[in-house]
């Protein structure tokens, strides 16, 4: 988590990314100095948010198949983040964790296959 977003956090604000927006609460308190802060790093504040709602809407979808089937132990969900292969990994009675697999060890198609036969537990 970046410095100025930890600093709104432990200030008590909400951030959440709409659009090219941020929306800030509680907005009473937001004085001008901690909006020139926001609009200073924007971009970034955006992209760790944005990721962060990804990160959560990706355990939320490993948690429901997890929910769903009571006879899998395991599930999980890839995606691409840039250069990064990112595996939300639910494990039933243990949590969840993420993976972040960077692009230059996934360049053998069977990469993906091994991977995939590891996480299902035939491996």
């Amino acid at each position: 988590m970046s410095q100025v977003l930890a600093q709104l956090l432990e200030q008590g604000f909400r951030l959440q990314p709409a659009g090219d927006k941020i929306i800030v609460s509680p907005r009473e308190r937001v004085t001008p100095e901690v909006r020139d802060v926001i609009l200073a790093h924007k971009h970034e504040l955006l992209r760790e948010l944005l990721t962060e709602q990804e990160r959560e809407r990706a355990a939320a979808r490993v948690r429901e198949r997890l929910a769903r089937d009571p006879r899998i132990t395991r599930a999980f969900e890839g995606r691409w983040r840039g250069d990064v292969y990112v595996l939300t990994l639910g494990v039933r009675d243990v949590g969840l964790c993420e993976l972040a697999i960077p692009r230059e060890r996934l360049t053998d198609p069977a990469d993906y296959t091994r991977l995939l036969t590891a996480l299902e537990g035939r491996a």
